[in-house]
């Protein structure tokens, strides 16, 4: 069943936790919109408002997209 409307920002998370969760059992390649948003619980107009495509996603998938290593990177040349 797909949801109501969402806000903006739990849609946007629920997309990239709902890809996160798909990547345990296939690869990245083997991902489509319909699967995503079927496990996210949004149609696939929900997910064109945030993404144009599945690699756009990406480094938002990285371990690092919170604090990406560049700005680690930045933070400690700062400091010595």
């Amino acid at each position: 069943m797909v949801s109501q409307r969402v806000p903006s920002d739990e849609a946007r998370r629920r997309i990239l936790e709902a890809t996160r969760e798909l990547l345990l059992d296939r690869p990245f390649a083997a991902l489509t919109v319909g699967d995503v948003m079927a496990r996210a619980g949004l149609t696939r107009t929900v997910f064109y408002r945030h993404f144009d495509r599945l690699a756009q996603m990406a480094p938002e998938l990285l371990p690092d997209a919170e604090d990406p290593l560049l700005d680690q990177l930045v933070r400690v040349l700062r400091k010595t």
